[in-house]
């Protein structure tokens, strides 16, 4: 699923990127059941 004419650079962002959002859910989904 790698695409090779991509950075390796971009894994490692997209990667960030995706933990970012799981973070921000994860609080988000604590703050609302509050």
């Amino acid at each position: 699923m790698a695409d090779p004419r991509k950075p390796v650079r971009d894994t490692r962002t997209r990667n960030r990127v995706f933990l970012v959002t799981v973070v921000a859910a994860i609080l988000v989904g604590f703050w609302l059941a509050r």
